[in-house]
């Protein structure tokens, strides 16, 4: 017989094994659901329809969770944010960037709070003063928040901080450079470990190879990283 027919008769062969598994699982998996509504489940077959749900309702959530996030992204003392950057964020949700004058306006956090006390916030963003400017946002309105490189400690231009309390629970991504000669990391890390003990979730990422600036690529993936977690949580 021609080679050529026997190997497309083999991946003809294959293509059905491939699909008669799918439909296979298809079937268990809605037999799993009959089960559950017709009869008591067993321990392994519980465990079973349970992963099975467990990954479906992740995969849900993860897409109804970020197209319903409102996100509010606050720009560093002599930065915007970048078209290439809003882009990775807006995958997420609606972004709003005010454009602040940090230097001519020493009460910018405080009149963010005044200015968005009645909108409907999911998360904070921000770098640098940004992100310094984000935890303050944060504990006003108690709003998970990423924050690249905060300048919690230090800064160039004189800002008044608010009066906030630190939220009971919530959760935080603080991302810093190792390299940073601008915002000291070990700073950060003193500053904000007054918050531990309490109900907030923190997860700090220390980027050994970052300077103050924040790379693209690693922008890409603490934003994917953390909005990946609200969703599952």
């Amino acid at each position: 017989m021609c080679p050529w027919f026997d190997s497309w008769r083999y991946h003809i062969k294959t293509l059905k094994l491939f699909v008669s598994g799918f439909f296979v699982l298809y079937k268990s998996y809605n037999f799993l659901l009959f089960l559950q509504e017709e009869a008591p489940l067993g321990e392994g077959v519980k465990q079973i329809h349970n992963s099975l749900k467990i990954h479906s309702k992740h995969l849900l959530l993860t897409s109804n969770y970020n197209k319903s996030m409102n996100i509010l992204y606050l720009h560093g003392l002599e930065s915007k944010l970048s078209e290439r950057k809003r882009a990775v964020v807006s995958k997420y949700g609606t972004v709003t960037a005010p454009d602040l004058d940090y230097h001519n306006d020493p009460d910018a956090v405080l009149n963010l709070i005044a200015n968005y006390k009645n909108s409907k916030f999911d998360v904070v963003m921000g770098s640098s003063m940004g992100g310094f400017a984000g935890y303050h946002i944060s504990n006003a309105f108690s709003l998970p928040a990423l924050l690249f490189n905060p300048a919690l400690v230090k800064r160039s231009v004189p800002q008044n901080i608010p009066e906030t309390k630190i939220p009971d629970s919530g959760f935080r991504q603080i991302v810093l450079g190792g390299q940073d000669t601008i915002v000291n990391p070990a700073d950060t890390l003193g500053y904000i470990g007054r918050d531990f003990g309490g109900g907030l979730d923190y997860h700090l990422h220390l980027r050994h190879e970052m300077t103050h600036r924040v790379p693209m690529e690693v922008f890409e993936e603490e934003v994917e990283s953390f909005f990946k977690y609200l969703a599952a949580n």
